[in-house]
């Protein structure tokens, strides 16, 4: 009985379930981004200026409401920025001197352990274990591989599968996210994804059955004909993807920034049932 000597109605209960329902669920999902935001010193000279731009991107997150980003090309006053714009999020400091690292939702998810490796060129490879809705556990690591040497993109590459192999908690599953400067069929990404001596990562597009974002309209490098897909988020371990696209949004009339933001979702798979 409530207070007043009266049984909830029955539109009370079914709106209480229903809320409970909708926590459970976002409980069992979550949402990883990674965005190469374009720092200022390396944008083109017909780039729009950073001031112009980290609105829509914070306007973009907001819209999306990642629970993590893995962000590439960040510098301090950009993380500022964003931050000022952006009060559900955190920054995992501090910000690597070529950018590298996470933003989280800090009300969700908390960082329990970070681990960080020096790529080739000085590119960093930031390991974080995260804690997030009903303790769920994950990985998640971020990168920027060089744009300019193959080999150094098989060698930051083969550092992420050491990083991977040799994690704390080899059953907490892992998201990688990154602008890893190599197209789907490319030897990088041929080693992570299918290679037997390599981490045998997922892209959520092939899992779920849809064309990798590389078409003139959908390419997460969006210079005009570069068509290519260079942004990635790969999944391995207890994950299940629920879906997956490059964003397209220009929240002030501009794309802000030189690539698309690539999302994808995922729930846990649930665990094995004991046998009797």
């Amino acid at each position: 009985m409530t207070s007043s000597g009266r049984r909830p109605s029955r539109l009370i209960l079914l709106f209480v379930a229903l809320i409970t329902a909708a926590s459970a669920c976002a409980q069992d999902r979550v949402v990883v981004m990674s965005y190469n935001i374009l720092r200022p010193e390396w944008a083109k000279p017909a780039d729009p200026a950073w001031g112009e731009r980290v609105g829509g991107i914070a306007k973009l997150l907001g819209t999306h409401k990642p629970d993590i980003v893995g962000l590439q090309e960040e510098n301090d006053s950009m993380v500022a920025d964003l931050l000022d714009r952006l009060p559900d999020y955190a920054y995992l400091y501090p910000v690597p001197e070529k950018g590298g690292r996470l933003l989280f939702r800090y009300r969700t998810w908390t960082p329990l352990a970070v681990r960080q490796e020096n790529g080739p060129g000085g590119r960093v490879l930031t390991e974080a274990l995260l804690r997030g809705p009903g303790g769920r556990r994950l990985y998640v690591y971020n990168a920027h591989f060089s744009p300019f040497e193959e080999k150094a993109r098989l060698e930051a590459a083969a550092l992420l599968a050491r990083m991977i192999a040799t994690r704390a908690e080899t059953s907490v599953p892992v998201v990688v996210t990154g602008d890893l400067n190599s197209v789907p069929a490319s030897p990088p990404l041929r080693f992570l994804t299918q290679d037997d001596n390599g981490p045998r990562l997922t892209d959520p597009f092939a899992a779920l059955g849809l064309p990798s974002p590389r078409t003139a309209d959908a390419y997460t490098a969006h210079r005009p004909g570069a068509g290519i897909r260079l942004d990635f988020v790969l999944f391995a371990g207890a994950l299940r993807p629920l879906g997956a696209n490059a964003i397209e949004d220009k929240p002030d009339g501009v794309y802000p920034s030189d690539h698309l933001p690539v999302c994808a979702v995922f729930s846990w798979e649930p665990p094995p049932r004991q046998k009797p």
